[in-house]
């Protein structure tokens, strides 16, 4: 594989990665541009805190945590999903979906759902641990309520372990002047 041309910081690049971060992109993907540095170039940045990097990153990262949150609750609030009456099948061809194919067309529908906001949930909790202001026990939930606590300082101690459970209501709460 041949080695991919260097690309120097600017404060262009720097403001488009962290737009696209914002956006809810992936740096992994954003990282595979070829005008864009690499992973392990941009994770330097924040480390050495090169170019001021790691505030504006931080707070990218803080916005995208927060736009995890609105989908999750957007996806758990979506109405029920309906099936439609035709489906391309293996050839690309259109066919009508008979009754018990529309119940395992609904229910897919709702594993997917499932699966994404399972998926959003597991990384909101890694990204918002990995923030520094937060530690494990910083994601609570209550009842079908998760709260996603941002700490400037150290959490107290909570006594719970938290379950699995449906998700129906995402708070972020900052307990920062606390």
């Amino acid at each position: 594989m041949p080695r991919r041309k260097t690309v120097k910081h600017t404060k262009k690049i720097a403001e488009y990665i962290l737009g696209e971060i914002e956006k809810g992109r992936s740096l992994t993907s954003i990282c595979k541009e070829e005008t864009v540095p690499s992973y392990r170039a941009v994770q330097q940045w924040v480390r050495d805190d090169k170019y001021d990097f790691a505030a504006a990153y931080k707070q990218a990262r803080e916005t995208q945590l927060n736009l995890f949150i609105d989908q999750m609750h957007d996806i758990a609030d979506a109405p029920p999903p309906v099936p439609p009456e035709f489906v391309k099948n293996e050839k690309g061809e259109m066919i009508p979906l008979k009754d018990m194919d529309r119940k395992l067309w609904v229910n897919a529908e709702v594993q997917r759902r499932r699966l994404k906001i399972d998926t959003i949930k597991f990384i909101a909790g890694k990204l918002a641990g990995v923030m520094n202001y937060n530690n494990d026990k910083a994601i609570q939930v209550v009842g079908d309520t998760i709260n996603i606590l941002n700490y400037a300082v150290a959490p107290p101690e909570s006594k719970e372990d938290p379950v699995d459970i449906q998700v129906n209501e995402v708070n972020y709460i900052d307990v920062t002047n606390s």
